[in-house]
């Protein structure tokens, strides 16, 4: 049966917080693998040997991290720093992706990946940017959902080690892009791990420049929900002050109040496709949904339209005022490597499988 050891805990602590130390975690393995007369190996049958590579690759980018962070920046505390909460339970299933997405982080060539769905100019046709969206594949072929990626992240300490993955894996992509297409945005979605550490701004500046990503070509989404945190409205704040864009996600799908969207300067106000996949609109739900259309408008902030899948649901998108259309009428999320194609491309496929723009 599984068990938590040494390692794994080491994992969890030493290396997200940056304080990983090879020939420490080596002392350890030998230490466990003495004890029990073989080899030592984490709950997920990780070798010494993978062991110290993860060690040395994701623990080289959390130091990075720690270096660009003030060493000094406040972290809000909501109990004494001496209080220690246990670490959350975690199943035989669990701790073996733990284990495989500490290794996915780590390796360049992993199953964890980057795919990028386009943001399409909803009167022109033309590309605007991309979704950068999280795709992770096991050493098994096993398919996990992006959902409960984020979330085993976020339940075991490596929120914060995810998001920053994904910040330098799409800086690293766009790259490239930006030099042949430099209007184009790139979105990112990143999570409360990252938005509630006060030096959030900074690492995420750090990262971009890092790849010479201008800040004016990332637009940071959040959803509704995350508003409702002081700290993170003021990481927000701090972000739009650097240049980053801000978009809200999945709007009028959340709880907070419209008044909080005063608090934040938002460049963009994405419509959630559950408001037109597989429905047939009445006169009153176009009208609702050109009311909240107008609303982001009047906020200063583009509307983008989620769920685009039809042919209709472009008519729509244009009728009710919408600047940019997001979904599989254009394309699926895709690879950076078709991305790039799509980016050098002279022609985009969606422009010539209708004649919606050729007037």
């Amino acid at each position: 049966m599984a068990r938590f050891s040494t390692l794994d805990a080491l994992l969890s602590s030493e290396l997200v917080s940056g304080r990983a130390n090879v020939s420490h975690l080596s002392d350890v393995a030998r230490q466990e693998g003495g004890a029990a007369g073989q080899p030592a190996q984490s709950s997920a049958s990780v070798t010494e040997r993978e062991w110290a590579a993860i060690a040395d690759d994701l623990g080289d980018l959390m130091r990075i991290v720690k270096s660009i962070a003030p060493a000094t920046a406040p972290r809000p505390q909501s109990a004494p720093s001496a209080v220690v909460p246990p670490p959350p339970q975690a199943s035989n299933d669990d701790l073996h992706l733990l284990a495989e997405l500490r290794m996915a982080m780590a390796s360049p060539n992993s199953g964890l990946r980057m795919h990028y769905q386009p943001l399409v100019d909803a009167q022109s046709g033309a590309l605007n940017g991309f979704e950068a969206l999280l795709r992770w594949t096991t050493r098994d072929g096993e398919t996990i959902n992006p959902m409960r990626t984020v979330d085993l992240a976020a339940r075991h300490g490596l929120g914060e080690a995810l998001d920053l993955w994904v910040v330098q894996a799409v800086a690293i992509a766009a790259g490239g892009w930006l030099q042949r297409h430099p209007d184009l945005v790139i979105a990112i979605n990143v999570t409360n791990a990252l938005l509630t550490n006060p030096a959030c701004a900074h690492i995420v500046e750090n990262l971009l420049r890092s790849s010479n990503v201008p800040t004016r070509n990332v637009c940071i989404e959040v959803t509704e929900i995350v508003l409702l945190n002081e700290q993170t409205t003021s990481n927000l704040h701090a972000l739009r002050a650097l240049g980053v864009k801000l978009a809200i996600d999945d709007f009028g799908t959340g709880f907070s109040a419209l008044s909080r969207l005063m608090d934040v300067p938002v460049d963009t106000v994405k419509l959630d496709r559950s408001f037109i996949m597989g429905r047939k609109l009445s006169p009153q739900d176009e009208a609702f949904l050109e009311a909240m259309v107008r609303m982001g408008h009047a906020r200063g902030a583009t509307v983008t339209i989620e769920g685009v899948s039809r042919a209709e649901d472009v008519d729509l998108a244009r009728r009710i005022g919408c600047d940019t259309c997001q979904g599989y009428w254009f394309a699926q999320a895709i690879s950076a490597e078709m991305a790039e194609k799509l980016v050098s491309s002279e022609t985009l496929p969606w422009l010539y499988t209708t004649s919606r723009w050729q007037n």
